[in-house]
């Protein structure tokens, strides 16, 4: 929601203005949610005894069924999307799941 209400407040600022001076000016806002990472936490958490175990449990075999995300995968989405022009509407909320894979 604050994303969604950044945005809605940045279009009423952009109202009042000028096209060019408004496009120089305009911020585009984004909820981007990458996915669940395999980084260097996720494998500390995977090899820790002292963790809830439902959660361990989930990390575990999430791992074990290929489900984590490479961050550098996830990052090349994220930049897709933000430089193609027309991906998202400013205020839009993302999943890397979201996102068709090229």
């Amino acid at each position: 929601m604050f994303h969604s209400t950044l945005a809605s407040e940045q279009k009423q600022q952009q109202d009042g203005k000028e096209n060019e001076e408004a496009a120089v000016d305009q911020l585009r806002v984004l909820n981007y949610a990458p996915g669940p990472l395999d980084t260097d936490m996720q494998t500390e958490i995977r090899q820790s005894e002292g963790c809830d175990k439902d959660l361990h449990s989930y990390f575990v075999n999430s791992f074990k069924e290929g489900k984590l995300v490479d961050p550098i995968v996830s990052a090349e989405r994220l930049l897709n999307l933000i430089l193609e022009e027309g991906q998202f509407e400013s205020g839009d909320h993302v999943d890397f799941y979201d996102l068709d894979e090229k």
